[in-house]
């Protein structure tokens, strides 16, 4: 991961900062049952983070299919979208 620059960081810390309450309000408002929440009847594993590419996801799904397989579960995987060319419907 590339390190940025020393003169950007002043710039994106203030919206770092918005980011970060916004995220914090909403995880507050889930936790407080203020907002909708799903149960679905299968566990769910979610693997990912907010960088884009080259952080060793693909491969980690890979080893825990292979691993729920071998435990004679049936995973499934989704996707949000890799390589999609038509818009979210």
């Amino acid at each position: 991961m590339r390190k940025i620059p020393a003169a950007l960081a002043p710039v994106i810390y203030l919206p770092g900062l918005a980011y970060e309450a916004i995220v914090r309000a909403r995880n507050g408002l889930y936790a407080a049952s203020l907002l909708p929440q799903k149960r679905l009847k299968s566990p769910v594993l979610s693997v990912g983070n907010i960088a884009m590419g080259g952080t060793g996801k693909t491969p980690l799904v890979l080893y825990i299919v292979q691993m729920l397989l071998r435990l004679g579960y049936h995973p499934a995987v989704l996707t949000r979208g890799y390589g999609r060319i038509e818009p979210d419907q």
